[in-house]
């Protein structure tokens, strides 16, 4: 479920909705109540994905456990896309934790970068603008990327 989440209730339909994740943008919740979210995300038995935008984000999203973290190449309030960013953070974040690159990756070659660091890669807006979607998929599954 990729919404504005910041109260339980809103899990709770997800998971009646049969969603099998939910997004919880850490810039947008205090420590208290993202907590409390990724908490009810695991009894309902969702992944939590919590999408952060600066090292500080990947720190607090670090403190829970069981969620997948997300690196936001775009920046909330310019909309500035910097794909320097999820690499960079990425990179300190333990093997074991599952995570996810976000934002500004618009072509096949533009996740080779992230080869071995992010283990899946957000490509919204390059489907949303491909003239052949399914060709596009098929065309960044056959590269040698994570």
């Amino acid at each position: 479920m990729k919404d504005f989440v910041v109260d339980t209730s809103q899990i709770r339909i997800a998971a009646c909705l049969g969603a099998r994740g939910v997004l919880l943008i850490a810039r947008c919740l205090p420590d208290s109540l993202l907590r409390e979210l990724a908490s009810s995300c695991h009894h309902y038995g969702l992944t939590a994905l919590v999408e952060c935008h600066d090292a500080d984000e990947v720190a607090r999203a670090l403190g829970l456990p069981e969620v997948v973290i997300g690196v936001n190449n775009r920046d909330l309030d310019t909309f500035e896309i910097r794909r320097d960013l999820a690499p960079r953070l990425l990179r300190d974040i333990p093997d074991e934790r599952v995570v996810v690159a976000e934002s500004g990756y618009l072509r096949p070659e533009d996740t080779t970068e992230l080869k071995g660091i992010a283990d899946a890669v957000l490509i919204g807006s390059a489907l949303m603008m491909h003239d052949d979607p399914a060709a596009f998929i098929r065309e960044v599954t056959r590269q040698d990327v994570p």
